[in-house]
C-alpha cells in the first residue's frame, strides 16, 4: 500500500496528468452544456464519463491518504 500511495501521489502531482484530467472533464462539461435537453443519452454519457474520472481521482487520493496514515503509524511505533 505504501508503494501504491507513493505512485498515486506522484501521478496526482504530475502537471501533465492534471492537464489531461482537466481537458477530459472540460470536454464532457462542454458536451453537456452545448447539448439539447432532449439529448438524454449524450448528456448521461458525458455525466457518467466525467463522474468516472472524478472517481478515479478520489481513489488515487484515498491511496495517498492510506500511505500517509501508514507512515504516521510506523513513525509512532518507532518512537
Amino acid at each position: 500500500m505504501l508503494d501504491r500511495g507513493v505512485r498515486a501521489e506522484e501521478l496526482l502531482s504530475s502537471e501533465v496528468f492534471g492537464l489531461a484530467i482537466k481537458d477530459v472533464i472540460d470536454y464532457h462539461l462542454n458536451v453537456f452544456l452545448t447539448s439539447k435537453p432532449e439529448d438524454e443519452k449524450l448528456r448521461e454519457s458525458s455525466y457518467f464519463q466525467a463522474n468516472a474520472i472524478q472517481q478515479v481521482i478520489g481513489v488515487l487520493q484515498e491511496w495517498v491518504a492510506i500511505k500517509e496514515s501508514i507512515k504516521t503509524n510506523l513513525n509512532s511505533v518507532e518512537e
